[in-house]
């Protein structure tokens, strides 16, 4: 399932099992952790600088949400910035989410192309403008019902192997989906017909 670093800064306002300490500091730690990919890099003195609060307490959150399952954190080497990757722990994850949504619904079914195909859309920063044609059609479709007999075919059609030479494989998909798309759509118009 995907989320953003928005829907993580408003799980971390949900939960109350977080102390003051842990909310500022995940708060003023979203200002260096990219929206999508979910991790950024970021020393402890520039987090207490933006918090206006001292080292120990930056740290003492920063441990406080990593203990909880908020964050992950790879140390950096030779004087580098600890890197941090945002973490919805599952039992909060499944609170928010709701698997009926279509745009969830829409996500998941993208990510999991993705994945078969090689796509590695953490790695490209403009992939939400890439992807969001295909992921605003996709929910139309679950939004419409059109998804939901269909739903196996249409990733075997879209996931099928990618040609050597491929531009844009966001355009490649999207242009995938919209054909088989296409065909569904006279196929339901010739039923109806029929």
């Amino acid at each position: 399932m995907a989320y953003t670093r928005f829907d993580w800064e408003r799980a971390i306002g949900e939960c109350e099992d977080l102390s003051s300490h842990a909310h500022h500091t995940a708060l003023t730690l979203g200002n260096w952790i990219h929206s999508h990919r979910l991790s950024g890099f970021v020393t402890q003195e520039a987090i207490a600088r933006r918090m206006k609060r001292s080292r120990r307490h930056v740290n003492r959150g920063l441990k406080e949400l990593e203990d909880a399952g908020w964050l992950d954190r790879t140390p950096g080497v030779q004087g580098r910035a600890t890197v941090y990757r945002a973490v919805i722990p599952a039992e909060h994850l499944s609170r928010s989410a709701d698997p009926n949504d279509p745009g969830e619904r829409a996500w998941e079914f993208l990510q999991r192309i993705c994945r078969i195909v090689g796509y590695e859309w953490w790695n490209d920063p403009d992939y939400i403008k890439n992807l969001s044609p295909l992921v605003a059609v996709l929910t139309e479709d679950f939004e419409s019902g059109l998804l939901d007999g269909h739903r196996q075919v249409a990733f075997d059609w879209c996931s099928r192997p990618l040609p050597e030479a491929v531009k844009t494989i966001s355009g490649l998909l999207y242009s995938r989906y919209v054909q088989w798309r296409g065909g569904v759509s006279r196929q339901y118009r010739d039923n109806a017909q029929g």
